[in-house]
């Protein structure tokens, strides 16, 4: 029998259906037809599957009291947006803008405008709640949530801070005049109706921040040998999910996903992550970039803002490059047993020389090793397999 889990939420337009590992949205009594004539305006103009998650009407799954459910694409991992760096900031940012633009031209429009209606899924972003779209033009509250919500995130990270309320104790006072300005001429545009300059204004104050962000080359190489060795290993397991565990890796996470693997980087070095971003943003791929430290998430995500994240990153294996503490029993186990909370199963980790018996015994005694993937011909590392 099928487990049916029903999002309630105070949109009168409907509620989330959880089943099977599907996404569903049902249209409450009195939103039919308008949501229906939404949906086909948003498919006939190609933005189901661009700015919008792929969405259809369900045809294999009913739900009473419910006469019309869409299904969308299940967006798997979901990263939250404290887990987004500047440079996801400002993309979301500008898909949510080029969504409301795109919207505007069809006669359509959005009622909403914090990041948590937007999710990275495959190499971009999607806007995830399609029950706040609606059949007139985006409202000027829209526009002012964007600017709480979008806005104050860049401003914030730009000089490094999580995130504050009150922008105005960010701000110096001639930006506090500047941003006055700005935030009520945008506003100001949005209540007129005029919302191609409304949204001009907005693109060219997030450039503003992203023109700061300088992306730093990363030059970890794994030897062919043994990454090869590792892709071999990851089939003959079957293993479909990898987490890959801060170093920087790109050639590791963009060769999984090459040979079709699901691959969530978790990086507490922010410069890091955009760099990967940086190379798959806007390309299909598997690869989720989080902004996070997993052996110390509460140092950047403040405790209760990493919510279910074992479930959300629960993965097969988990692949750690440049360990802290890889040569120390005690560390060593202090992640093993942190991994075991993703349903990890293998752990694959990079030792760098010299690496001994001694290195080697003192993991046997908390873990079963399987495999010692090693280039012949470059002893600088090894990567050490164990069942956890």
């Amino acid at each position: 029998m099928s487990e049916i889990e029903i999002l309630n939420s105070v949109d009168p337009v409907g509620n989330i259906i959880l089943c099977n590992d599907k996404v569903y949205r049902g249209i409450n009594a009195g939103y039919e037809e308008e949501y229906a004539q939404i949906y086909n305006k948003c498919k006939v103009n190609g933005l189901l599957g661009n700015f919008i998650i792929p969405t259809i009407i369900a045809d294999d799954f009913t739900l009473e009291p419910y006469q019309l459910i869409f299904e969308h694409e299940l967006v798997k991992p979901y990263i939250y947006p404290f887990e987004w760096t500047l440079l996801m900031h400002c993309d979301a940012a500008y898909t949510v803008l080029d969504l409301v633009v795109k919207l505007d031209e069809i006669g359509l429009g959005l009622k909403d405008g914090h990041r948590f209606n937007i999710a990275f899924h495959k190499g971009r972003f999607f806007w995830i709640d399609f029950g706040s779209i609606i059949s007139y033009k985006t409202t000027h509250w829209m526009i002012e949530e964007f600017i709480d919500s979008f806005i104050h995130s860049i401003i914030c990270i730009d000089q490094g801070i999580f995130y504050k309320k009150d922008i105005y104790e960010c701000l110096t006072e001639a930006q506090k005049e500047k941003y006055a300005l700005a935030r009520s001429t945008i506003i100001n545009y949005g209540m007129a109706g005029d919302i191609s300059n409304a949204v001009t204004l907005l693109y060219d104050w997030i450039k503003i921040y992203e023109h700061n962000i300088k992306i730093l080359p990363y030059n970890h190489v794994t030897s062919t040998a043994v990454l090869d060795g590792l892709i071999a290993f990851i089939k003959t397991a079957n293993i479909d999910r990898v987490l890959v565990i801060d170093g920087n890796a790109a050639d590791i996470s963009l060769s999984l996903n090459k040979y079709g693997n699901s691959v969530t980087v978790f990086n507490a070095d922010a410069q890091y992550i955009d760099s990967l971003y940086f190379q798959i943003r806007r390309k299909i791929t598997n690869i989720s970039p989080v902004f996070i430290d997993v052996t110390l998430p509460d140092k950047l995500n403040e405790g209760l803002k990493w919510p279910k994240a074992e479930k959300r990153f629960a993965a097969e294996m988990a692949i750690i490059v440049n360990p802290p503490g890889s040569q120390c029993n005690l560390e060593f186990n202090k992640l093993i047993q942190s991994l075991k909370l993703f349903s990890v199963k293998y752990v694959a980790i990079e030792v760098e020389y010299p690496y001994t018996t001694k290195t080697i015994s003192a993991i046997e005694q908390s873990v079963e090793i399987v495999a010692v993937i090693q280039d012949k011909c470059n002893d600088a590392t090894c990567l050490i397999i164990v069942k956890v």
